[in-house]
């Protein structure tokens, strides 16, 4: 908590004098705008205390104590003698004579700004039912609730599912017009309609209300570290102070957010394990702490691409490539041409976070745009990069050839009719040719509109002559019959070579095998089963590549001494974890110290994340110190790219997490929570340098998540040593909350 900087009460009248120490109360509440008046935070504590001592009766100085104090267990007993006190100060004739329209008198606000910071430090300990109790009556004292009072009443009636009495407070106010009036009776609605039409409608009334909701809802648009000192109806500032307090709601109704996306039609964000852009005179700092590496060279370029859909236009797409070794490092795209700070922010990030190396910085980055050239060569030059211009890129040109060429080809094949058996049957067969053909999905995110997708690929391959004979991309689920209308168009109108049939086709598995076994049968051709994928796998990984992009998520099922049976059991404990939801009993600064003898590396310190419902999970800190600074607001921006070191679990949707990841979940039957829990690890280091994290820390990730809830559920108290077992082996951890 941080001291306000402005008093509480200089907007209302003094406190009246009812009794002799009247003198000393106005003594002590000078010292208080001396306080509020300085600079200097520990000042203002002193200032406080001194105020205290000159009269224990000075609300205001309580105040400012709970604000400074470091947890919300300090603050507690500070806020109830702010109560406590203003209560001596009022007198009990003040309760009866004021009672219904209690803020119309000026002397009683202290009191009611006293009591709604102390049900709200009830609230940040898990004490729910007793921050009810306060909002209740001091919606009594005053109905007309100046201080918003039944707003964060609402919310705390959500997170106790006391849904009946919500009800009843919606009605009570029929004229409000609030964005937390109208979203949560929309939320009621689905959670207790589903997808209903009069869900709808009431989200869509909201919408009207205020547009901005859904956009921070679905996390296209993170809600800022601070929120807004002033609340206009209708407008984002509105929508960030309603989201603040009622997004942990939404994303612990399971569905929610996809409806919220589905019906108003927002896209959401991919929440790549990328680090957060900041402005260049905090991020020279962490680039110069890369290492340089002397003999790449980066080709970067803004191009307008060929649409897939012939009566579409091409978008932009911003294209960076490792010319050294031909690796495409990013491929980002829009509709409408980017701005120049937005693509210089994706170049900052290509060196901070790197897929198949350290991060780094290239030794030359060559550009044909001048316009950039101008504006980021003496940027790169602080960081000791290379601007070149050049009339050309080749290997970005190289991209933009195969791209096209690709996007014809899917063309054709849109416009190819299918072909009767029968003439399949009179083509020329090429017996010795054995041809491999797939449906497979692509290992990528795409949205479409406001959804995320996997888009399909099919192929034909000639395996005997190492040919691909044809490809085609869908954005959705295939129709019925798309492998076999892909077979007949590779007979008939093969990307390389005359018509023919082949002697064999090689299908999956997975393949519909009832219905093409015959039918291929029927025209002379052989149908078999092959279950190797690796040919296939190795020339879908590569179109994807070529044509989406290098992957933004790493996965976790490709990591290096990874296996199913270790993974298994953490999506085990991710789900019990979420559904356990220990954020709602814990404040967003405790710390967890934890131990154990299995690792050289320790002790960690962890933070359960989800108060707000911006993020949902834990992290493991190493730095003590730095994690207090961190959790007191007391990190820049940039000492904190520098300096963090921490391993964390964060749950979101399925497109937050690898392709990969998401295929293994379901061969393997892996339990997910909810279709908003899907675990996803990030580990950072110093400088915001991103890895995958290793096994050993997927482990340690493991034994916390079966850990922390029950320890949480505890209560918290003193320190225990708790042995889980884990996919791999059982685990004791010694856990102590940290004061």
């Amino acid at each position: 908590m941080s001291p306000k900087k402005e008093s509480r009460s200089k907007q209302w009248l003094r406190v009246r004098p009812v009794d002799a120490s009247r003198k000393k109360r106005e003594q002590a509440q000078q010292l208080m705008e001396r306080a509020f008046d300085a600079a200097d935070p520990r000042r203002q504590v002193a200032l406080a205390r001194q105020a205290l001592e000159t009269s224990p009766d000075c609300v205001d100085a309580y105040l400012l104590l709970g604000d400074a104090a470091s947890n919300a267990d300090e603050a507690l007993p500070l806020f109830e003698q702010a109560v406590e006190a203003a209560e001596r100060v009022l007198g009990p004739d003040t309760f009866r004579e004021c009672a219904g329209h209690f803020w119309a008198f000026p002397d009683t606000r202290p009191y009611m700004q006293a009591r709604l910071d102390l049900a709200q430090c009830l609230l940040e300990l898990g004490r729910s039912e007793e921050a009810i109790v306060h909002y209740r009556e001091m919606l009594d004292l005053n109905p007309n609730d100046n201080q918003g009072c039944r707003y964060r009443l609402a919310s705390v009636l959500l997170l106790c599912n006391r849904i009946d009495e919500l009800q009843s407070l919606l009605q009570k106010y029929p004229d409000d017009y609030t964005a937390e009036w109208y979203y949560t009776r929309a939320l009621l609605a689905f959670q207790g309609e589903g997808d209903s039409e009069a869900a709808r409608t009431l989200l869509r009334e909201a919408h009207q209300v205020n547009r901005f909701v859904p956009t921070y809802l679905v996390g296209a648009k993170r809600l800022p570290a601070e929120l807004p000192e002033y609340i206009s109806p209708g407008q984002e500032s509105e929508a960030i102070s309603f989201v603040a307090e009622f997004l942990p709601h939404w994303r612990s109704t399971p569905g929610a957010i996809p409806w919220v996306r589905q019906t108003v039609g927002v896209g959401p964000a991919l929440r790549a394990p990328e680090s957060r852009p900041v402005a260049w005179n905090r991020a020279r700092e962490v680039l110069q702490q890369l290492p340089l590496s002397a003999e790449t060279e980066w080709e970067v370029d803004l191009v307008r691409l060929a649409s897939p859909n012939a009566r579409e236009d091409g978008g932009w797409t911003f294209l960076i490539v490792d010319a050294t070794t031909t690796e495409q490092l990013l491929l980002e795209t829009w509709p409408e041409r980017p701005r120049d700070s937005e693509l210089w922010r994706h170049l900052i990030d290509a060196m901070r976070s790197s897929r198949e190396t350290e991060p780094h910085r290239p030794a030359v980055i060559r550009l044909t745009r001048k316009s950039l050239a101008k504006t980021w060569g003496p940027k790169l030059a602080q960081i000791g990069v290379r601007c070149e211009l050049t009339d050309e890129l080749a290997q970005i040109a190289a991209f933009i050839e195969r791209f096209e060429a690709f996007v014809a080809s899917k063309s054709q094949q849109a416009t190819d009719q299918p072909v009767d058996d029968a003439e399949l049957e009179q083509l020329p067969q090429a017996v010795g040719e054995v041809w491999r053909a797939a449906v497979r999905k692509l290992p990528t995110w795409m949205q479409v509109g406001s959804e995320m997708c996997r888009p399909t690929v099919f192929l034909v391959l000639d395996t005997t002559n190492d040919l691909l004979l044809a490809t085609s991309l869908i954005e959705r689920e295939p129709p019925d019959g798309w492998l076999w209308s892909g077979l007949s168009s590779a007979m008939s109108q093969p990307g390389a070579g005359n018509p023919r049939r082949p002697g064999v086709v090689q299908l999956s598995p997975d393949a519909p095998l009832s219905h093409l076994g015959p039918r291929l049968e029927s025209i002379g051709v052989r149908c078999v089963v092959n279950e190797d994928s690796s040919q296939l796998d190795a020339l879908i990984a590569d179109l994807t590549e070529r044509v989406v992009g290098p992957s933004r998520l790493k996965s976790l099922i490709r990591s290096l001494g990874m296996t199913p049976s270790q993974l298994g059991g953490f999506y085990a404990a991710a789900a019990d974890f979420y559904r356990a939801a220990p954020w709602q009993h814990i404040s967003g600064d405790s710390v967890i110290r934890v131990e154990t003898n299995v690792y050289s590396s320790g002790p960690w310190y962890a933070v359960i994340m989800g108060q707000r419902g911006m993020e949902l999970g834990v992290a493991l800190y190493e730095d003590l110190a730095l994690l207090r600074e961190i959790l007191g607001g007391r990190l820049s921006e940039k000492e904190h790219a520098r300096r963090t070191a921490a391993l964390s679990v964060t749950f979101g949707e399925v497109f937050d997490i690898a392709p990969e990841d998401a295929d293994a979940i379901e061969e393997y039957d892996w339990p997910v929570a909810t279709e908003e829990a899907y675990p996803s690890i990030l580990r950072v280091n110093p400088g915001l340098a991103l890895r995958t994290p290793l096994p050993w820390e997927v482990e340690l990730l493991e034994a916390c998540l079966r850990a922390l809830p029950e320890f949480v559920h505890k209560g918290l108290q003193g320190s225990i040593s708790e042995t889980v077992a884990t996919a791999t082996r059982d685990i004791t951890l010694q856990l102590s909350r940290l004061e």
